[in-house]
């Protein structure tokens, strides 16, 4: 009679690691998609972040260019106004006007 490895260490053994070889994989498998999962997760809001820290700064940028563009047309309206109607209207109109 030849003795083979199932026949000395039995049947339920060769089950029971059969089963947890299998569950051990999935388990395995699942923890490492988790954890793929997790670092995707936290590259996604990280970027998400910086996206609207860019959009901030961007928004931030053309309030400023906006106000030094309204702040040279309102200049060089009153430049226009001086030389098309001259200095002394410029000074009742503009500078007198709020006095009165």
């Amino acid at each position: 009679m030849r003795v083979t490895h199932i026949s000395v260490v039995g049947l339920f053994a060769f089950f029971f690691f059969l089963v947890i070889i299998f569950l051990g994989s999935y388990y395995l498998v699942n923890l490492i998609l988790a954890v793929v999962a997790t670092a995707y997760e936290t590259q996604r809001r990280n970027v998400e972040t910086a996206l609207e820290e860019e959009k901030r700064e961007l928004l931030s940028e053309k309030v400023v260019i906006f106000a030094y563009l309204l702040f040279l047309y309102f200049i060089f309206s009153w430049f226009i106004n001086i030389l098309y109607n001259g200095i002394d209207y410029f000074l009742i109109s503009y500078l007198y006007s709020n006095y009165f």
